[in-house]
């Protein structure tokens, strides 16, 4: 399991992976939408001297857009200790959430991504007590939508997806919010089908994989 951690700690999530040698195409997704979301120039990248980082096409690149590495010394993690902090943070994180619902391990990149969201509005010690997502987008995050990761949920299914008579909602999971839209992820678990909804009601004491 690869985490892809950037210089911008509220876009953690946003790019999981499951092996290093996607490293390089999820870096120039990353560079592609800090440059064009917010105009800001990504000038070093602070990594150890692993392959999937000190390689031609990463090389070439950094030359192109002026870019310089910043390589920690061999077998001298301290260098990067600050990143090293995050990933050991995210991982237990992580590591709760799924065990404190059952979920299982396939479903591993919809608790990072909600690990990664809620660091990411949480006040940061090291940054005066102001959240990441306070830093970055000049305003205070929206908590009010927090739900409990896992917890039974029912999404209200329009008429026309059911017979008339049918039950109005069944039992779901709450997965994660989608990046893409104003709701919610819910998996069903009879189907498997991840479905996004806006109109949702949750039972946060209740747990359908326990």
């Amino acid at each position: 399991m690869c985490y892809f951690l950037t210089i911008l700690p509220t876009f953690f999530g946003l790019f999981p992976s499951n092996t290093s040698r996607e490293v390089f195409n999820i870096f120039t997704k990353f560079h592609t939408l800090i440059t064009t979301q917010f105009n800001f120039p990504i000038k070093n990248l602070q990594c150890d001297k692993g392959r999937e980082y000190d390689n031609s096409p990463f090389h070439e690149f950094f030359k192109k857009h002026g870019m310089t590495f910043r390589f920690s010394c061999p077998h001298t993690s301290p260098q990067n200790g600050k990143a090293e902090r995050k990933i050991r943070t995210i991982n237990n994180t992580i590591r709760a959430l799924l065990l404190h619902t059952n979920i299982p391990h396939s479903k591993w990149h919809y608790a990072f991504s909600l690990a990664t969201y809620l660091h990411n509005i949480l006040p940061n010690k090291s940054n005066k007590f102001v959240s990441p997502t306070s830093s970055l987008y000049l305003r205070h995050p929206d908590c009010n939508s927090l739900k409990t990761f896992g917890c039974l949920c029912y999404p209200h299914l329009p008429s026309s997806a059911t017979h008339k008579l049918d039950a109005r909602s069944t039992p779901y999971v709450f997965l994660d919010y989608p990046s893409h839209h104003r709701g919610f992820l819910c998996l069903d678990i009879s189907s498997r089908k991840i479905i996004t909804a806006h109109h949702v009601t949750y039972n946060e004491c209740g747990y359908m994989y326990v």
